[in-house]
């Protein structure tokens, strides 16, 4: 696999969005409203990063499937 660039800042990465409130307060409320009802529902979170999208999703009900190039970043969703 070919090395991603967010490989090599995963850790850190993952670090800053769970402390920018911005992800929490502003994001994920825009997220919900488009994505109303997700419950029981299958995504796919393409460029999934550490999963922060994807585990607040799976949290409401979906079965996610995430997918990213940043084996570092999978590692960290998992």
């Amino acid at each position: 696999m070919t090395n991603a660039a967010y490989n090599d800042i995963a850790v850190w990465y993952d670090r800053y969005l769970q402390e920018q409130p911005i992800y929490a307060d502003v994001v994920l409320p825009a997220l919900q409203s488009l994505l109303d009802l997700v419950q029981g529902q299958t995504i796919c979170d393409l460029a999934c990063g550490q999963g922060w999208f994807a585990r607040e999703l799976a949290r409401r009900g979906a079965h996610i499937i995430g997918v990213d190039l940043a084996e570092q970043q999978i590692a960290l969703a998992r």
